[in-house]
This record gives C-alpha cells, structure tokens and sequence, in this order.
C-alpha cells in the first residue's frame, strides 16, 4: 500500500491541506463500505483506528488489521482486552456485552482524527495541565467526560452522523449501511470515487 496508513498520512499532511470532497470524504466512503461488508458477513472488526486504514493510490482506502476481528455470533463473549482504547466504544471498556455498533462508535473517534489530524483525547489533561494517564483517560471515556467536538470545516451533516455514531447507547448509533446512504446521497459520485 504505497500511501501508508491513515495516521501517519493525516500526521504529515496540515489539516489545510487535506479537503473533504477530494480527500477526506473518500476515505471515509471506503471506510464505511469495508464496515458495511463486514458487518453483512457477520464479522466485527473490533480494532477500526487510523492506524488500520491503509492507503494506496491504485487499490484505494482497506481496513486492516483483522487479528481481532470476531464473527458476530460469538458476540455474547466478546470483553474488554482488544482494540485501542483512545477509539473503543464506552460498552468495549467496560467489559460489557456489544456488538457491531461498537465499530460505529470506532468509526465516530476516525472521523474525529479525520477531522483534526489529532488522535482522539490528545488535549485530555488533569488539572496541573499535563497528560491524564490511560486509567484516568479509560474513565473519561466511559464516562463521556470530554465530548468530541468536531470543525467547521467537516460538512455539517458529517458532524451530525459521527455525533450519532458517538451516542452513549449502542442501539442509538446508525449502522455502516445508514452512513453509505448519506454518502451517497450528500456527494457527487465522481468525488466518492477519487482514489488518492
């Protein structure tokens, strides 16, 4: 994959110069198409994060990284202990029963990375302004303590599905398929199709 992974590609390029409709919005697309099929297959990614987005120019945007990925009929087993924490549903984190909404909250912290090139909680900070820790960090997503806050300039009805994707219930967030339906219904086709 000759473009790297979506983290290392935001972290070299300013947010200035990466656009939504040429760039962004087709990472996005592909994202979500890959969630929708996995999800359609029965198989949860588990582990979705920038660093598991790969880029090449000629095969387009992949998701990677299936070591953790679990078929959805295993799902009543599935704890804690997989993915990256800074991206995981409240639900993952605190070992409690999900299923494939927890790759939509997943996808929510992407489209916030996407967003401002950051990993998601980078400004987190205790009261003498340094780093929380993981644990402290753990807790204020569980407890949706530092909401995610999104520019203006991601298009304003993408802010309004990540909030969605984002929801504190798992049963409230859209699935993969609602998301490819407002991508293809806000953007031309050709600007969804760009590879980069």
């Amino acid at each position: 994959m000759n473009g790297g992974d979506l983290r290392e590609y935001l972290k070299s390029h300013s947010v200035e110069s990466l656009s939504w409709p040429q760039v962004k919005l087709p990472i996005v697309y592909a994202i979500v198409r890959g969630l929708a099929y996995l999800h359609d297959q029965g198989v949860i990614h588990r582990d979705l994060k920038t660093a598991n987005v790969l880029l090449d120019s000629a095969k387009g945007t992949k998701l990677t990284d299936f070591g953790v990925s679990r078929a959805m009929a295993c799902s009543n087993t599935m704890t804690r202990g997989v993915g990256t924490y800074r991206y995981m549903a409240p639900e993952v984190l605190q070992s409690s029963h999900y299923s494939h909404k927890a790759d939509l909250y997943s996808l929510g912290m992407v489209l916030s990375e996407l967003d401002s090139h950051r990993v998601p909680y980078h400004d987190v900070r205790n009261a003498g302004g340094h780093h929380v820790t993981d644990a402290v960090l753990i807790r204020v997503i569980v407890n949706h303590a530092a909401p995610v806050r999104f520019s203006s300039q991601m298009p304003p009805w993408l802010v309004k599905f990540a909030h969605l994707c984002l929801h504190r219930n798992p049963a409230l967030r859209p699935t993969a398929h609602d998301l490819l339906d407002e991508l293809v219904g806000q953007e031309p086709p050709n600007s969804i199709l760009v590879h980069i």
